[in-house]
């Protein structure tokens, strides 16, 4: 993949952040509600299919149905540097936000030699996951994630709370902690 075509994913995003947080700092009145105050305490199999299709529809920058290389190398890249820097991984249900805060060891800026990782990794999940047309569809994301989910899921409930929350989480930050640095 090339630089440039990751930049024309990533960098849009990564503008909007910048000014979200100029946005932020320039209010002078301090808050007593946290900014993210849905914290989510369980996350159930078929709330995790509705999240990975919203994500899939945001990642699908052309329009095209399907998800190439570099949109879910853009995706990942994208995904673990907001949930890094913000210290939590957002989980969006029906378009409400919840959040899933990561281990403090996890939360921090990337580096590139992580990024580097994360778009390897990414690279490879692609071609796990996609079918023999090089393209990665709705279905073929959403067995994916599902099988994520699955892997996380320790006691089979087809719930995550606690640990197996907060260790999916750190998976989907792609954090090198753990069991999360062999996705």
């Amino acid at each position: 993949m090339s630089g440039v075509s990751l930049k024309k994913f990533v960098l849009p995003g990564f503008a909007a952040i910048v000014a979200a947080s100029a946005a932020l700092a320039a209010t002078n009145e301090p808050t007593t509600t946290p900014a993210y105050a849905n914290a989510l305490t369980k996350l159930d199999a078929d709330d995790y299919v509705r999240h990975a299709n919203e994500v899939f529809s945001l990642a699908d920058q052309d329009g095209s149905g399907t998800l190439d290389q570099d949109e879910h190398q853009a995706l990942a890249i994208v995904q673990a540097e907001l949930a890094r820097l913000n210290g939590f991984v957002s989980i969006s249900i029906d378009g409400e936000a919840a959040t899933v805060a990561l281990p403090d060891e996890a939360a921090r800026e990337l580096s590139e030699a992580e990024r580097a990782r994360i778009g390897a990794v990414a690279t490879r999940q692609f071609f796990q996951a996609a079918g023999s047309d090089g393209a990665l569809d709705r279905s073929e994301f959403a067995s994916f994630e599902m099988e994520r989910f699955l892997s996380a899921d320790a006691n089979r409930n087809g719930v995550l709370k606690s640990k197996e929350l907060t260790r999916f989480a750190t998976q989907l930050a792609l954090a090198p902690s753990g069991k999360a640095a062999s996705v």
